[in-house]
């Protein structure tokens, strides 16, 4: 059926209005029917930034290969390689580099086809699965669901991509080695069936879902062993305000931490450019300080350098009356001279807050990395 012709305009209109139970659903092309991998908020470094979609963006762009994890570990909240890795992810792919990602906008919507590996939005993509019986070896296998089953497999990379537009109904060994690959994946038994209510089509729902929402990732669905019954707590006093659980305190902590880490390396940066400025004025004393020298020379003396030297030229001048030029040009010497000292003295005290901020802000991604992880 080709794109264009009345047959897949009535198809898409079906799909697009119509609920057809039981049989697997396809995600039209449209991005106002559905947008995958959706936002709540705008991301930028002058937004309020929502951690579900912080957390995402930086999966993404890890995946990808524009998201360095910092040592202090992946965490809900914006950082410097966050938004790098935006700008970098923008110029790679010719869109304005600005390193703010809006909700439906051009950065979000080319994220989406670079993770998903689409080229054509208009393909059409399984969202989700609902077979009405069971799919293996002795089981009925009923050709739409054999077919839905096929295409879902082949979206979530256990078969290969042709398979998304294949036409194939029969249940085979390619089909159920597939099924295999899932259930192992997943921790489940791996009998290559696949039954209604079951655990494998649970996943396979769920992989599906995320998908679509542009957050699918195999290790989220590694079932982990089964925790031990909690012991029963006594009673408590409904008056008595309840104390706030550990992790409760430990995540509001390394919020704080990293909050802090980032308002210090803001800190460090400001103050590295304080330092450079001062350097500057340094620099620039010192050549006035020459200056000075170069012009008393040219009255007819030589450079004075030592102390010795500049006390005797200091006892000529209050004992003998100079012409005005060479005390003018004296006193330019004591006026450099000052003004080089106080400049020196202010790159010292500068450079040294400049330690402390670093040191703080080693101290800080210590304590993070200690108490937080990589989270």
């Amino acid at each position: 059926m080709e794109r264009g012709t009345a047959p897949f305009f009535l198809l898409t209109l079906i799909l697009k209005y119509v609920y057809i139970p039981n049989i697997i659903v396809f995600r039209l092309s449209e991005t106002s029917l559905m947008f995958p991998f959706s936002l709540n908020q705008t991301i930028g470094s002058s937004y309020p930034a929502d951690p579900d979609d912080v957390l995402r963006t930086k999966k993404g762009l890890n995946r990808l290969g524009f998201y360095a994890v910092p040592k202090y570990g992946m965490t809900p909240w914006t950082d410097d390689e966050l938004f790098a890795g935006l700008k970098n992810f923008q110029r790679d792919n010719g869109l304005a580099v600005d390193g703010i990602m809006k909700p439906g906008g051009p950065t979000q919507s080319l994220l989406w086809r670079r993770l998903s590996g689409r080229k054509d939005e208009r393909d059409l993509t399984p969202t989700s699965f609902a077979p009405r019986s069971g799919l293996g070896k002795g089981e009925k296998n009923r050709e739409e669901d054999v077919l839905g089953l096929r295409r879902s497999l082949a979206g979530l990379g256990f078969m290969p991509g042709s398979e998304a537009a294949s036409k194939e109904t029969l249940f085979d060994s390619p089909l159920e080695k597939a099924i295999k690959n899932l259930q192992g994946k997943h921790g489940l038994k791996e009998d290559g069936i696949i039954r209604p209510k079951g655990p494998t089509l649970e996943v396979l729902a769920k992989r599906l879902k995320n998908l679509v929402e542009g957050d699918d990732d195999d290790d989220d669905y590694i079932k982990p062993p089964p925790k031990p019954s909690p012991k029963p707590t006594p009673p408590q006093d409904p008056d008595k305000p309840k104390p706030d659980k550990p992790d409760e305190k430990n995540k509001e902590k390394c919020r704080q931490l990293a909050e802090d880490i980032r308002t210090t390396k803001l800190k460090v940066e400001a103050q590295e450019s304080i330092v450079a400025t001062t350097k500057g004025q340094v620099e620039g004393d010192r050549e006035g300080l020459a200056d000075a020298w170069l012009n008393f020379a040219t009255l007819g003396f030589s450079e004075i350098n030592t102390k010795k030297q500049q006390n005797v030229l200091g006892k000529i001048v209050k004992k003998t009356a100079l012409p005005v030029q060479i005390l003018d040009a004296i006193k330019r010497i004591k006026t450099a001279k000052q003004m080089l000292k106080n400049s020196e003295a202010q790159l010292a005290k500068d450079t040294e807050k400049l330690e402390g901020l670093k040191s703080k802000l080693g101290a800080l991604e210590a304590e993070f990395a200690q108490n937080c992880g990589r989270g």
